[in-house]
């Protein structure tokens, strides 16, 4: 997660309670002889930055930071800790733990900051604890830090992919079944896979190579499982079908509170049905007849609803949220020119915009900008992108090739886009300031892009259920051994 250390104060989840959600990121002392102790974190995601803060101190006062059995700790985490200009050693040779001193700050907090850089951090786990000069004690914040991952179901396994470099992971998820989506838990220690039929399943991340912990069977028509490393897995989205009326959606909440009623669901989206934001307070749910719902998570009630789109547009495609704004991406009916809604999460202010194409799904890029890729089964030639930025789309010549666009991926300092004409498939590359120009004439059939760090992207869809890697900085590719889905499946990317 990457909100400000401030933020990460002000709007951290408080937790809920059961084995599934039982550190949404939140952990509590005791109260004793001054204020609580509580310590937030983020999601412990390799390749990213670690932040936790500890509330509860008094200001200005001295802090031990303690880290237990340093041999087993992830590498950055000993780095961060062993840096003499921001902490100081307290040897204690009767155990095997570190002390680090600090100071709290005038509103008596601790912050750390800690970049997950090293390639041996992957699945190491680690103990933090926080104690000051009275001898107070915040609670063990326990962590494993665990790679962005994609997941792609094979035929009788599901293959794990490292999204820091695109390599894959072994061994394999066992286990046949449609896979629908997929969490980490907020301390990366547990992985939940939602398949078809209401199968979830609880794996601990250490072992990959036997059965679930737990399988849990929920409504069939669960379709979805919301998440973000903040929240965890947050709430199942049920999608009911019926004739000639279709029964209400339902959100169910894993802690085992009472299911949210919503209004219907069934229209198919291509893109997101859901988003949470960065603290976890607060998601959005497409509901049917263009309907929005704001949902508080944290007591599972719906806050507000409102309608999204212009006259004529009939479904969302897709829902994102960037920043502070949310964005609705809407569809005609008739596969002409849709719009985009953005509902400025500050003030409360939507503002929708028509497009020149029928959008399919959103592509955030980065610095308050991102692409709208047209849908593949538009009435007219897909062959234009949308660039939004700052919350306001934009219209460019530079933004349309000859061909059909298909999908795009983010990469260092534009995106790559996949292009279709007849049958090959190619790469043009877009940067903010030359808009899209020719990159790599041929590439293997594919359909969609998935970026996996700053050198890779994913070529997936293949009529063959062959996937490829790209080097973006050299251009080569090659397929991943091993590696074979069915077309194009549904896939999972976590946290």
């Amino acid at each position: 997660m990457k909100a400000p250390v401030l933020g990460l104060v002000l709007g951290l989840v408080c937790g809920l309670a059961g084995d599934m959600t039982a550190q949404r990121g939140v952990a509590r002392a005791e109260p004793a002889l001054g204020p609580m102790l509580t310590v937030h974190h983020s999601f412990p995601e390799a390749g990213g930055v670690l932040r936790l803060v500890v509330e509860g101190f008094w200001p200005e006062s001295p802090v031990e930071v303690l880290l237990s059995s340093p041999a087993t700790a992830p590498p950055s985490v000993l780095k961060a800790l062993d840096d003499p200009g921001t902490f100081f050693h307290f040897p204690d040779e009767t155990v095997e733990m570190l002390h680090r001193g600090t100071v709290a700050d005038s509103y008596g907090r601790v912050t750390l900051a800690i970049a997950l850089d090293d390639p041996e951090d992957v699945e190491r786990s680690f103990d933090l604890v926080f104690q000051d000069a009275e001898g107070r004690r915040s609670p063990p914040t326990r962590l494993m830090v665990q790679p962005p991952t994609l997941l792609l179901p094979a035929r009788d396994h599901v293959v794990r992919i490292d999204l820091r470099d695109g390599s894959v992971m072994h061994p394999p998820i066992p286990g046949a079944g449609g896979l629908l989506a997929a969490a980490y838990s907020t301390d990366g220690f547990f992985r939940y896979l939602l398949r078809s039929g209401g199968r979830l399943e609880t794996w601990p991340t250490r072992h990959w190579d036997g059965q679930p912990s737990l399988v849990t069977y929920i409504d069939p028509a669960s379709d979805d499982l919301a998440h973000t490393g903040l929240t965890g897995p947050a709430f199942t989205v049920t999608r009911p079908q019926g004739a000639p009326f279709t029964p209400p959606g339902r959100l169910s909440f894993l802690d085992g509170r009472e299911d949210l009623v919503l209004d219907p669901m069934a229209r198919e989206m291509s893109g997101r049905r859901w988003a949470i934001a960065e603290d976890g307070t607060t998601a959005f749910v497409a509901e049917d007849e263009l309907l929005v719902r704001e949902i508080d998570v944290l007591t599972g009630t719906a806050r507000s609803m409102f309608t999204a789109g212009l006259p004529g547009d009939q479904v969302i495609a897709d829902l994102m949220l960037e920043g502070r704004r949310l964005y609705i991406a809407s569809r005609r009916a008739d596969g002409r020119a849709g719009s985009l809604s953005v509902l400025h999460l500050d003030t409360g202010w939507l503002s929708p915009f028509e497009l020149t194409i029928d959008p399919q799904r959103l592509v955030a890029l980065g610095d308050g900008r991102l692409l709208v890729v047209p849908a593949v089964d538009a009435a007219e030639v897909a062959n234009s992108l949308v660039l939004v930025e700052e919350g306001i789309p934009t219209v460019s010549d530079s933004l349309t090739r000859p061909g059909r666009i298909l999908d795009v991926a983010p990469v260092p300092g534009g995106a790559l886009v996949l292009v279709r004409s007849e049958d090959s498939y190619r790469l043009e590359s877009w940067d903010a300031g030359y808009g899209l120009s020719a990159w790599l004439p041929v590439v293997p059939q594919a359909s969609r892009l998935i970026a996996a760090g700053p050198d890779a992207v994913l070529l997936l869809g293949a009529s063959n259920g062959a996937v490829h890697r790209l080097s973006v900085e050299t251009g080569t590719i090659e397929q991943l051994e091993g590696v074979t889905t069915s077309g194009l499946p549904l896939f999972a990317v976590i946290p």
